[in-house]
């Protein structure tokens, strides 16, 4: 999917309801660049949030309303204090930070564009669900609303609870056991501090 760079032209947003078939082909990058996107899953199937999250965080990009700063500081914390490995000169710029930390989904196997990724990782989703929380904007109550409001999200129903806080407690006083680098508890632990007004929600 490309976007024009030109100015006042109409976005164009396709979505595929009914994911697959993917005829071996494994997910890449979502955001290559200013101008493109690839669409992928960041969540398992039947429900098809994945593309509407990938659209809100485009619209968010282009209003822009993501947490940018709070991003670079997640990816410095995986990247092991590094903000940007490719160029230490360069900060990192909004695409560069939703290509790091937004990540699809391979379905039967982990995130093949992540350093960390192993076959069958079923914690990349509640990973995913956590930074598009945290960049979504300054005030992570506003994504939490957003997912209450859409009717292809969990959130939706009434009473439920994501515990996606709970989760990213868990994950970080288990990342040894689980095979999470220091680093990528690190970030973790950056996501649990943003996400702590959505403690039992």
């Amino acid at each position: 999917l490309q976007f024009s760079k030109e100015k006042g032209c109409d976005l164009i947003f396709v979505h595929c309801t009914s994911p697959g078939p993917f005829n071996g082909i494994d997910a890449r990058e979502l955001f290559v660049s200013e101008s493109e996107m690839n669409l992928a899953l960041l969540y398992a199937p039947p429900v098809p949030i994945s593309m509407s999250c990938l659209a809100k965080l485009e619209c968010a990009r282009r209003d822009r309303t993501l947490d940018i700063e709070f991003g670079r500081k997640l990816l410095t914390a995986y990247n092991g204090g590094r903000s940007n490995p490719a160029n230490e000169d360069a900060v990192p710029t909004e695409n560069d930070v939703l290509k790091g930390l937004v990540l699809g989904l391979e379905l039967g196997g982990g995130s093949t564009a992540h350093p960390d990724a192993v076959k069958s990782d079923p914690l990349d989703a509640i990973v995913t669900l956590a930074v598009f929380i945290a960049l979504l904007d300054k005030d992570p109550m506003v994504g939490h609303k957003w997912l209450s409001q859409n009717r292809l999200s969990f959130f939706s129903i009434p009473g439920f609870k994501s515990n996606i806080h709970k989760d990213l407690m868990s994950m970080i006083s288990k990342h040894k056991f689980l095979g999470f680098s220091e680093h990528k508890a690190e970030m973790l632990s950056l996501l649990s501090a943003k996400l702590e007004p959505l403690k039992g929600k």
